[in-house]
């Protein structure tokens, strides 16, 4: 029983361990909270100021196309989409589509400066 649970501890560990490895930033979240999920990111929240993001691999030549909404009760909101390291960004609007040229991890990144409100990111391959 005893290697049982710490079999389910260090699953636990290594799950939230690669989990972080995918989302991050430094920022700070009132009355709400950001959604990381397959495909989509979203946050509803009455304060976020910062920077969230998420990174997923991609392959040359896939295009990928964004949907993107924001509702803004005051401040500001900007998503972007960039390389790993957060260089060469471009602003995330609806619609947007993107061609790969290199394989590797890029980032999906959203910037509120005093936001409160809204915003849904989605994202597929085409």
């Amino acid at each position: 029983m005893k290697r049982i649970k710490k079999i389910g501890f260090l699953i636990l560990i290594l799950i939230t361990i690669v989990l972080a490895a995918c989302a991050g930033g430094r920022h700070k979240i009132q009355n709400g909270k950001i959604y990381n999920d397959e495909g989509l990111l979203q946050g509803d929240y009455a304060l976020f100021d910062g920077t969230y993001y998420k990174t997923i691999d991609l392959k040359e030549g896939n295009r990928i196309v964004f949907g993107y909404a924001v509702g803004t009760m005051s401040g500001e909101l900007t998503a972007y989409f960039g390389n790993r390291n957060g260089g060469n960004k471009i602003k995330i609007e609806d619609s947007l589509i993107y061609e790969i040229k290199e394989s590797g991890s890029y980032r999906i990144e959203v910037v509120g400066n005093n936001h409160s409100g809204a915003f849904a990111i989605e994202w597929e391959l085409d």
